[in-house]
Formats: structure tokens, C-alpha cells, sequence
């Protein structure tokens, strides 16, 4: 959990105060779950729905990537008629510039998880290449220079695989 603590634009009280559960951010939370997105709420009464914050993300698509509220201590934060979010004014702007940069956060947070499982998902589609490619040139289809060659040529990729994630490659010559 992250604490959220918004400064009212005097400084004599805190404009809004609010929670962050971070996950390992595997994508967006289903809506069936009826729990995503960072929500706003002054009182007891929510102000619009799990898209209420979505303006204030780099990619609105990420705030449906976490859990959290926002709730609004600021009386001067007026919720507009509709309920869905609040009237345009300087303790607005406040409150948006106070968020604006925990959200960037969490955007990069999804960025990296999802960029971490896109090398991982490579790795393991490579890995499995290599292994139809050995099982073909261990079947004594191939001619023997052949097969060595393809082996090779799979292993030189799961190598470069390995490398664009940091981890050590598999020797291609043999012993």
C-alpha cells in the first residue's frame, strides 16, 4: 500500500488524503473483480466511477491496472452537478498536480512489468523453438553438418535472447 497525502494550496490543511494497493501490475484487473481503478470520494459519496482519474494518466488504460481512493477533505473541491467529477478551480488544479506525478509512477510500474513479461514470454517461445529444432536434428533427418549448423543457429538466438535480458547465454561450441 502506498499513502497518498495532498496539501491544500494554503498549507493549512490537508486538501485530500488517500491509498495505493500496488500489485504486481499483470495487466488490467478484470471488471468483474468491481474493484480497479483509483476512485475519488468526498464523504461517503464516490465521485464517479473507476475512470474518474483516467485524465491524469500518461495511458488511462493503467488505472485500471491498480486499487485505490482518493478522498477529498478540501471543502473547496466542489463536486460538479453530475457527480462525476469535481468543479474546475485552483484546489482542483492542486489536487491534479499533487496526483499527476504518483500516477506517472504507477504508469512506469505497468510499463516495466508489462516490458519484463513480453522478454519473458519471448524466452520461453525461444526456448521451445530450440527444442522442436534439436528434437528435428536429433531425429537423423538432417544430414549431421546440417543439423549442427541448425542447432547452432537456434542456440546463437536463445543467446541473443539471454543478453537482451542480463543473463548469462549457453555455450554454442562444444567441449
Amino acid at each position: 500500500f502506498e499513502e497518498v497525502r495532498v496539501p491544500s494550496i494554503d498549507g493549512t490543511q490537508e486538501a485530500a488524503v488517500g491509498w495505493i494497493a500496488h500489485s504486481s501490475y499483470l495487466g488490467a484487473i478484470p471488471k468483474g473483480n468491481r474493484i480497479r481503478g483509483i476512485r475519488a470520494r468526498m464523504g461517503n459519496i464516490q465521485i464517479g466511477d473507476e475512470r474518474v482519474f483516467d485524465d491524469l494518466f500518461e495511458e488511462d488504460r493503467f488505472n485500471r491496472w491498480c486499487v485505490g481512493e482518493v478522498h477529498i477533505l478540501d471543502q473547496r473541491i466542489i463536486p460538479n452537478g453530475r457527480r462525476d467529477y469535481f468543479e474546475l478551480n485552483p484546489h482542483l488544479r492542486n489536487l491534479e498536480n499533487h496526483l499527476s506525478p504518483i500516477f506517472r509512477q504507477i504508469g512506469a510500474r505497468c510499463r516495466t512489468a508489462s516490458s519484463n513479461r513480453n522478454k519473458e514470454l519471448r524466452l520461453l517461445s525461444t526456448i521451445a523453438d530450440v527444442e522442436a529444432m534439436y528434437e528435428l536434428a536429433a531425429s537423423g533427418c538432417l544430414a549431421a553438418d546440417d543439423a549442427e549448423i541448425f542447432v547452432k543457429q537456434a542456440l546463437d538466438r536463445l543467446n541473443r535472447i539471454c543478453q537482451e535480458m542480463g543473463r548469462a547465454g549457453i555455450e554454442t561450441e562444444p567441449n
